[in-house]
């Protein structure tokens, strides 16, 4: 894949409109519906074309629209939009820090969540706020080794996300029945966690952040925050790729909050088709 290459959807269609658009031939399925899209601007480098309509995009740029228009994979997940509900087993986490140490209370907690509606649980045992120190292996294992055994036994329907970026951490969790990993460093951190997760079959999920939770507030600059996301986050579904991740394991995460201010946050959710 080349994300040199890039096409920005625009002119969206949602529910009878959509499917009236498409069938008409004025728009196309947007990552396989219902949502549709009428224009396109393309992008090449830093060279856009201005939008067009996605009858006129050149036949040269049929690949890059087919991402825009192919379904993504569940990637571990269930299928369609799904609530997930956050575990923190930290003290310092900025939302529930403190919270959720105890592992029983911990449990008890994803317990509601599934209860609440929840059917995705990501638990994490290192905060990844902004300034935080790091913690060691062995010391996020230790965090969230019984919540996730506690939880495999008490609430087996769950999907679990683990939240980490160390492999130590990741071929426990997996072991202990894990379903996804979710590296907010995508597979930056660890050099061992590519190869490691090369030979499983859980969903990855790679996260875009620049520099760490310590340093990346002195990386919140772009030139252009989608495209620069975008481009950074293919760079690392790329090295996924080719070292052996198949990419319907892959999911992406434009990582809000990490290396970007809020304005810049807001910017890259009103883009994110």
């Amino acid at each position: 894949m080349d994300f040199r290459r890039l096409a920005e959807p625009a002119g969206l269609l949602y529910g009878t409109a959509a499917e009236d658009a498409v069938k008409r031939g004025f728009a196309l399925p947007l990552a396989g519906g219902p949502a549709a899209f009428s224009c396109v601007d393309l992008i090449e480098d830093r060279t856009h074309s201005g939008f067009m309509p996605v009858g006129n995009v050149p036949a040269g740029w049929q690949d890059v629209l087919s991402r825009l228009i192919a379904k993504p994979p569940a990637a571990g997940m269930p299928e369609g939009p799904q609530v997930m509900g956050i575990l923190n087993i930290t003290p310092d986490s900025f939302s529930d820090g403190g919270l959720h140490q105890e592992a029983l209370r911990a449990v008890q907690a994803g317990q509601a969540q599934i209860s609440a509606g929840a059917s995705v649980l990501d638990i994490g045992g290192e905060s990844t706020r902004p300034g935080a120190a790091a913690v060691t292996p062995e010391q996020e294992w230790a965090r969230i080794g019984p919540v996730v055994q506690g939880l495999k036994q008490q609430v087996p329907e769950a999907v679990l996300s683990i939240d980490t970026r160390n492999s130590a951490v990741m071929a426990q969790a997996l072991a202990a029945g894990a379903d996804v990993i979710n590296d907010v460093s995508a597979l930056k951190h660890d050099p061992e966690a590519l190869p490691l997760l090369a030979d499983k079959t859980c969903g990855v999920v790679l996260m875009h952040m620049r520099g760490t939770p310590a340093t990346m507030t002195q990386h919140a600059v772009y030139e252009d925050i989608a495209c620069d996301v975008v481009r950074e986050l293919g760079e690392r579904l790329t090295a996924a790729i080719d070292g052996g991740i198949a990419p319907e394991r892959l999911s992406v995460d434009p990582g809000l909050g990490f290396a970007k201010n809020t304005a810049q946050g807001v910017a890259l959710l009103r883009r994110l088709p």
